[in-house]
């Protein structure tokens, strides 16, 4: 497993947390599926870019910061 995707999914799952949202609302939020959102929390392999911003975006966060 590569690492930069561990440390993505972990900072997936910290936003997450401190904005009490689960992975089905993030899902929809950001109109990807729930099998994206967990694959990304669990560091399996890589997304599209477009996912990743889409995430960020329903996150209100900036993309850099995951």
């Amino acid at each position: 497993m590569n690492e930069q995707l561990k440390i993505f999914g972990a900072n997936l799952l910290k936003h997450m947390n401190a904005r009490q949202i689960s992975a089905a609302v993030l899902a929809e939020r950001a109109d990807v599926s729930i099998k994206t959102i967990n694959n990304v929390l669990q560091g399996r392999h890589a997304t599209q870019i477009d996912k990743l911003a889409k995430i960020s975006d329903a996150l209100g966060v900036q993309f850099w910061t995951m």
